[in-house]
């Protein structure tokens, strides 16, 4: 449960394990393992991460009552990347769909 969230979360962003790994001082090999299923990070791996993605340990950990779909990983964190402008773009576009 926690590889498949961590590896949507780092793909709706646009990383490479790589990248994720030396954005947050982790380590390529670190989010390899947690992907596959390996191991769970330690608490200050966590911290990081659920900084880095700006959500709780809870929903990294998949603890969150309503999980959210790749999908909607996906556009949450596209949208919490924009611009405050943008920001408002997006929602009177999405008003407009209703």
């Amino acid at each position: 449960m926690f590889g498949e969230r961590l590896r949507a979360l780092r793909k709706a962003r646009g990383l490479s394990q790589e990248e994720l790994g030396e954005m947050t001082q982790l380590g390529q090999s670190n989010i390899s393992a947690w992907e596959r299923g390996g191991r769970l990070p330690l608490p200050d791996g966590l911290i990081k991460l659920a900084s880095f993605f700006n959500c709780t340990i809870d929903e990294l950990l998949g603890f969150d009552a309503n999980e959210k779909t790749e999908d909607l990983l996906f556009v949450e964190q596209k949208y919490l990347s924009l611009k405050e402008e943008d920001k408002e773009k997006v929602k009177i576009y999405i008003e407009s769909l209703s």
